[in-house]
Formats: C-alpha cells, structure tokens, sequence
C-alpha cells in the first residue's frame, strides 16, 4: 500500500507545486515572515541537489523500521478505513 501511495504523491508533484506557483503569484502580498511561495519554489529550483549528509547503514534503517512498525500498521489501517468508506 505504501509503494502506492509514494507513486501517487510522487506523480502528482509536479502539479501540485505548479498549482502553488500559480496561487501565490495570485496573491500579491508577501507573508509577513517569508517571501512569498513562488520565490521560495523558485530558489529552491535554483539550487543543486546534494546528497544526503547522513546516510544510516542497513541496521540503523532496521532499528528505525522496528520502532515506526507498531504506528506505520495503525496508519495503514486507518488509511484502509477511509478509503474504504470512501468509495
């Protein structure tokens, strides 16, 4: 389920972030902490991609999967309720 719902909001990226261009540039006042969404987008596109500063090894990642287990299994079957009531 989760390898589904990672290709979902990875296919759907590109349009969400040119949705939030399109609606920032629709509002012509800067947040007053941060410049607006469309800059922030904008420099961060700029930018290049780095790799990762930290990089956990293959036992790590199981210590991370054994502590997330007993809240990712709730997640997913709270997940599997809406989706079944939803449809």
């Amino acid at each position: 389920m989760w390898d589904l719902v990672r290709d979902d909001v990875t296919g759907r990226r590109d349009s969400r972030v040119a949705r939030r261009r399109t609606e920032s540039a629709e509002r012509n006042r800067a947040d007053s902490s941060h410049p607006l969404t469309t800059l922030r987008i904008r420099l961060l596109e700029t930018r290049p991609r780095e790799s990762a500063g930290v990089v956990p090894d293959a036992g790590t990642w199981a210590q991370i999967d054994a502590e997330l287990a007993d809240g990712l299994a709730r997640a997913e079957r709270e997940a599997a309720d809406e989706i079944r009531y939803v449809r």
